[in-house]
């Protein structure tokens, strides 16, 4: 199965809150046009073989409460479009190929209260603006470059 484009929403009633696509084998990368499902409040790619790019669109997802791409193939640098997620709750980015720096914008995720980084290939200092996440209780940034 690959993840494909998703369907264009037709009417006001039908609007796309959750999409939850854990353990589903998909492959390929993830579609810039996640980005137009404005009002979804959890994503889960998790536990696939998704490679490529994190998607910078997926920064208008500002309803966004949890994005789960742990355990994949993505690749490339942490988008600073994801500060963006402001009402993110959860972020896991864990156990992928992301590599260049943590992104500053991170540090704007004031309602973040678990941050999973680890096992990445992320390098450099981490950024002081993540010391302004003081409702964060579970770090996980461990086993980087």
């Amino acid at each position: 199965m690959q993840l494909g484009r998703t369907c264009p929403l037709h009417d006001t009633a039908s609007v796309v809150v959750a999409i939850d696509l854990r353990r589903r084998n998909l492959q390929g990368r993830i579609p810039d046009d996640l980005g137009l499902l404005t009002a979804l409040t959890f994503l889960s790619l998790a536990e696939n073989a998704l490679t490529g790019p994190i998607p910078s669109s997926l920064g208008q997802l500002t309803v966004l409460q949890e994005l789960q791409l742990y355990r994949n193939s993505l690749n490339g640098t942490i988008p600073d479009d994801l500060g963006l997620l402001t009402g993110l709750t959860y972020l896991g980015l864990d156990i992928n190929a992301l590599d260049g720096t943590i992104p500053s914008s991170l540090g704007q995720l004031t309602a973040l209260g678990s941050l999973g980084l680890s096992i990445n290939l992320l390098n450099g200092t981490i950024p002081g603006s993540l010391g302004l996440l003081t409702g964060v209780t579970y770090w996980a940034l461990d086993i980087n470059a």
